[in-house]
Protein backbone atom coordinates (compact mmCIF):
# COMPACT_ATOMS: atom_id res chain seq x y z
CA UNK A 1 0.00 0.00 0.00
CA UNK A 2 1.66 3.23 -0.93
CA UNK A 3 2.11 5.88 1.39
CA UNK A 4 -0.74 8.47 -0.11
CA UNK A 5 -3.15 5.65 -0.84
CA UNK A 6 -6.34 6.17 1.58
CA UNK A 7 -7.86 3.12 3.54
CA UNK A 8 -11.22 2.28 3.46
CA UNK A 9 -13.33 1.87 6.65
CA UNK A 10 -13.40 -1.06 6.04
CA UNK A 11 -9.74 -1.57 5.53
CA UNK A 12 -9.32 -0.26 9.03
CA UNK A 13 -9.40 -3.06 11.15
CA UNK A 14 -7.48 -5.56 9.66
CA UNK A 15 -4.74 -2.48 8.86
CA UNK A 16 -5.03 -1.69 12.69
CA UNK A 17 -4.31 -5.28 14.01
CA UNK A 18 -1.47 -5.63 11.37
CA UNK A 19 0.07 -2.48 12.61
CA UNK A 20 -0.39 -3.67 16.48
CA UNK A 21 1.34 -7.00 15.88
CA UNK A 22 4.39 -5.32 14.26
CA UNK A 23 4.50 -2.92 17.62
CA UNK A 24 4.25 -5.80 19.83
CA UNK A 25 0.71 -5.53 21.07
CA UNK A 26 2.11 -2.36 22.92
CA UNK A 27 0.74 1.40 23.07
CA UNK A 28 3.15 3.56 21.20
CA UNK A 29 2.61 6.31 23.70
CA UNK A 30 2.51 4.34 27.19
CA UNK A 31 4.51 1.19 26.24
CA UNK A 32 1.93 -0.88 28.04
CA UNK A 33 0.11 -4.29 26.34
CA UNK A 34 -3.02 -2.87 24.66
CA UNK A 35 -5.95 -5.31 25.33
CA UNK A 36 -8.98 -3.84 24.35
CA UNK A 37 -9.62 -0.48 22.84
CA UNK A 38 -7.15 0.25 20.62
CA UNK A 39 -7.37 3.07 17.96
CA UNK A 40 -5.67 3.95 14.85
CA UNK A 41 -3.96 7.64 15.60
CA UNK A 42 -3.33 9.76 12.39
CA UNK A 43 -1.50 12.91 11.76
CA UNK A 44 -4.16 15.87 11.34
CA UNK A 45 -1.89 17.98 9.45
CA UNK A 46 -0.81 14.97 7.20
CA UNK A 47 -3.56 12.99 7.41
CA UNK A 48 -1.22 9.52 8.00
CA UNK A 49 -1.62 7.03 9.90
CA UNK A 50 1.25 7.01 13.44
CA UNK A 51 0.44 3.82 15.16
CA UNK A 52 -2.00 2.14 17.19
CA UNK A 53 -3.06 3.74 20.64
CA UNK A 54 -4.95 2.93 23.77
CA UNK A 55 -7.95 5.46 23.44
CA UNK A 56 -7.72 7.27 26.41
CA UNK A 57 -3.80 7.64 24.71
CA UNK A 58 -4.77 8.70 21.72
CA UNK A 59 -7.45 11.08 23.64
CA UNK A 60 -4.77 12.27 25.83
CA UNK A 61 -2.41 13.22 22.91
CA UNK A 62 -4.92 15.44 21.32
CA UNK A 63 -5.51 17.01 24.35
CA UNK A 64 -2.50 18.07 24.68
CA UNK A 65 -2.13 18.98 21.00
CA UNK A 66 -5.38 21.35 21.18
CA UNK A 67 -3.79 22.84 24.32
CA UNK A 68 -0.78 23.97 22.77
CA UNK A 69 -2.95 25.49 19.74
CA UNK A 70 -5.40 26.99 22.50
CA UNK A 71 -2.03 29.22 22.95
CA UNK A 72 -2.46 31.16 20.07
CA UNK A 73 1.22 31.47 20.01
CA UNK A 74 3.58 28.94 17.30
CA UNK A 75 4.18 26.59 19.45
CA UNK A 76 6.09 23.45 18.24
CA UNK A 77 4.85 20.42 20.32
CA UNK A 78 8.24 18.54 20.02
CA UNK A 79 9.96 21.16 21.28
CA UNK A 80 7.41 22.46 24.17
CA UNK A 81 7.36 18.87 25.72
CA UNK A 82 11.18 18.64 25.04
CA UNK A 83 11.70 21.55 27.27
CA UNK A 84 8.89 20.59 29.80
CA UNK A 85 10.64 17.08 30.44
CA UNK A 86 14.32 18.84 30.54
CA UNK A 87 12.67 21.23 33.14
CA UNK A 88 10.77 19.02 35.32
CA UNK A 89 13.55 16.51 35.60
CA UNK A 90 16.27 19.11 36.06
CA UNK A 91 18.39 19.38 39.13
CA UNK A 92 17.04 22.49 41.03
CA UNK A 93 18.60 20.97 44.36
CA UNK A 94 20.31 23.84 44.84
CA UNK A 95 17.93 26.45 45.34
CA UNK A 96 16.24 26.34 48.84
CA UNK A 97 12.78 24.79 49.22
CA UNK A 98 9.13 26.82 48.75
CA UNK A 99 7.94 28.03 52.18
CA UNK A 100 4.58 25.66 51.19
CA UNK A 101 6.54 21.98 50.73
CA UNK A 102 6.02 19.85 53.29
CA UNK A 103 9.44 18.01 53.77
CA UNK A 104 9.02 14.17 55.50
CA UNK A 105 10.10 16.01 58.70
CA UNK A 106 7.13 18.25 58.69
CA UNK A 107 4.93 15.84 57.93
Amino acid sequence: MSNQQKLTSAQIPKFRDELLRAQGGCCLLCGELISGDAVLDHCHRTGHIRGVLHRSCNGLEGKIANWIKSFGKNLNMSSLLGSLLAYQYGDFSSNPLHPLHRTEIDK
